[in-house]
């Protein structure tokens, strides 16, 4: 069984009870309402996971998710997911919380450049809890992106990847959606989103002028690894996992190589700034991934 086939079948292990996933087509070259989901991503969802409503729009994790590498504000993945700019994407206006719900959904981030899954225990939920004190009314949306500052933790230090480093991310995803959770702090409900960490390589293990100019193919398996973990913690807590590193798969710094893994022969943009952050194509494709899980009618149900 090949990678992607036992991603798949990991998933779908789910369904049996309550759960769904989300496998599609090829993207389309330009952006339009009804964008399908990337070639080989599978996220996770729970099928009860379809939220109707939201008072709010909560967003933690790392620089991705304060909206490094778009072009302007309005075009960080999070304020699209919240509301589309028409201008930049004219066709995409369906895919946005402002018009599934017909209302402007406020927004509130406590991300933080750098940040992994350790700070956002320590420092960003606190933030979170003084911006919202509890009793917090109303149903919330929680999105985040987190993991990538652990995973290159181990890189810049010692250990394995699929060693400690990553026991300790998932006991902190553990901790940080508990407290999302928590229904004496969120009585109404978050329905939670956390997209894994994707890999700007391609699936070849080296970018030029990145990493140290390394070549890392024991990082490229791992992170295979950690979305194996985040699913399965998924699974087992009811929270959606966004499948980055298979949406972004073939649109990282080595999307023109015809040679690589996941070449894209129809669409090889490239949607990377710089060596990890999305540029505006990459915000609008990760908005695009958070909200085929939370419309309901991306997700395929066997």
């Amino acid at each position: 069984m090949n990678r992607h086939s036992f991603l798949v079948a990991l998933a779908l292990a789910g369904c049996g009870s309550g759960a769904s996933s989300v496998d599609g087509g090829a993207p389309d070259l330009a952006p339009a309402p009804d964008l399908a989901p990337a070639p080989h991503h599978t996220s996770f969802v729970p099928s009860t996971l379809h939220p109707t409503d939201a008072a709010r729009l909560i967003v933690l994790g790392d620089s991705i998710s304060t909206g490094t590498g778009a072009s302007g504000p309005a075009l960080s993945y999070f304020q699209l997911l919240r509301k589309n700019d028409d201008g930049a994407w004219p066709q995409a206006t369906a895919l946005s919380l402002a018009a599934k719900f017909g209302h402007d959904v406020p927004l509130v981030n406590v991300a933080v450049n750098g940040a992994t899954t350790a700070t956002v225990v320590s420092d960003q939920l606190p933030a979170l809890d003084a911006m919202l004190p509890a009793p917090v009314h109303g149903p919330s949306v929680a999105v985040m992106t987190i993991g990538g500052n652990d995973v290159v933790a181990v890189i810049t230090g010692s250990g394995s990847p699929t060693g400690r480093a990553l026991d300790n991310a998932i006991a902190n995803l553990r901790t940080i959606v508990a407290h999302l959770q928590d229904k004496t702090h969120f009585p109404d409900g978050v329905d939670v989103y956390v997209a894994d960490v994707y890999d700007p390589s391609d699936g070849e293990g080296m970018v030029n002028g990145c990493f140290f100019n390394l070549y890392l193919p024991t990082f490229v398996t791992a992170l295979d690894v950690w979305k194996q973990r985040w699913i399965g913690l998924g699974m087992e807590m009811g929270f959606g996992v966004v499948d980055a590193l298979g949406g972004f798969h073939g649109h990282g710094w080595n999307s023109m190589d015809p040679m690589g893994p996941y070449y894209d022969a129809a669409d090889p943009s490239q949607w990377f700034s710089d060596c990890l952050h999305p540029n505006d194509r990459g915000h609008h494709e990760m908005r695009r991934l958070f909200f085929e899980l939370i419309d309901g009618k991306y997700v395929v149900s066997p």
